[in-house]
């Protein structure tokens, strides 16, 4: 009987315990591979160094490593003479980091390099802002290579990465970092501490456009709530030349300059008649310089009528063409320097109001 109570009891804890268990929560896979570039590498040896850092990394942070073939079968990763080209391409490789969904995802690089090995650690994220890559040589030999590779692999784990939260209004929308796409809508990043630039857009929408720092071990939540473009309260009407609004200038240019060739002609003429006035009254006056004058009669009368009617329209034609240049040259100028008038559009809002009384009648506004 007492048999029989102990082995329920042993029955009972072992159920508790498994429902325990299978209430966990599932831990996130991450995914560590060591692969060998170059013939002169052995298989052997990536393998059994991924072993033994996969083991060494979980037992201190608790990772879960997928089998290494379910990683190699997505890098169509062959041999270490046959590598594929995806493990030098880092975009390849956060292809297959999301296709697995790892939340950690490395690939260590083995390459000869003189009497040792070069290694290669590239940690890649969700976006090229947040890979990490750790490089090192070491001495020829099995444990110096696991105790390098180590280090570097904890290295990369450890170096310091900011988290950009997204938190967008439109799950459509194309949400850029520091100039590349990272995803749609609503989006979390994982970058290098520094300064980027964030764009969030959508056909249709303004886009949202900002400069943002995020440091080490941060989490910098941006919300993003972009507007219809249709929405945006567009600005007045610039003002509208009206038809005639430059006739003003143009007219004083046009006239002023034609009046100012007028009274140059006419200046031309009264100087021309003026000067043959000047010339008359010189020659009267050295033949009438003596008594009697050494001139005939009909010559001095001549002389005297010349003179006379050249002064009669120096005085009537140049004065009054100086007159008329001046004022002609003035007007143009003027016109030149006015800047022409503008005149802006006669706009009506209408709008229906609510009075506090309960009343509704319409408000209108003018604007000239």
């Amino acid at each position: 009987m007492r048999i029989a109570r102990s082995t329920a009891v042993i029955v009972a804890l072992t159920v508790l315990h498994t429902q325990a268990l299978a209430d966990e929560p599932p831990k996130p896979s991450d995914a560590l591979l060591v692969v060998g570039t170059g013939a002169d590498v052995s298989q052997e040896l990536a393998d059994d160094i991924t072993e033994a850092i996969a083991f060494s990394i979980a037992k201190d942070t608790g990772m879960s490593f997928l089998p290494k073939e379910v990683v190699t079968a997505k890098l169509d990763y062959e041999s270490p003479g046959k590598p594929g080209t995806c493990i030098f391409n880092n975009e390849c490789l956060r292809k297959v980091h999301r296709a697995l969904k790892t939340r950690h995802f490395i690939v260590a690089r083995l390459a000869r390099g003189g009497a040792g090995y070069k290694i290669t650690v590239v940690r890649v994220t969700n976006t090229a802002s947040g890979d990490v890559t750790a490089a090192g040589d070491t001495p020829n030999g099995p444990s110096d290579v696991i105790n390098k590779m180590r280090a570097l692999v904890t290295q990369s784990l450890k170096t310091p990465i900011a988290t950009f939260v997204l938190s967008v209004n439109e799950q459509d929308a194309i949400v850029e970092v520091g100039g590349k796409k990272v995803g749609t809508g609503s989006t979390t990043i994982k970058v290098k501490p520094g300064t980027y630039r964030i764009r969030v857009s959508k056909k249709g929408f303004v886009t949202f456009e900002a400069k943002l720092q995020c440091t080490a071990g941060q989490q910098c939540i941006v919300p993003v709530n972009i507007i219809p473009k249709q929405a945006v309260v567009k600005p007045p009407d610039p003002p509208v030349k009206t038809p005639g609004a430059d006739n003003t200038p143009k007219i004083l240019k046009i006239a002023g300059w034609s009046t100012a060739g007028v009274g140059v002609a006419m200046t031309i003429v009264g100087v021309v008649y003026g000067l043959q006035a000047s010339d008359a009254q010189s020659e009267l006056d050295v033949a009438c310089a003596t008594s009697p004058c050494s001139i005939t009669a009909d010559r001095a009368s001549e002389l005297t009528s010349q003179g006379e009617s050249g002064s009669s329209i120096f005085n009537g034609v140049g004065i009054t063409g100086i007159v008329l240049t001046v004022l002609g040259a003035g007007a143009a100028i003027t016109g030149h320097l006015i800047k022409p008038k503008t005149a802006t559009k006669s706009t009506i809002d209408v709008q229906p109001t609510w009075a506090p009384d309960g009343s509704f009648f319409m408000r209108a506004r003018v604007r000239f």
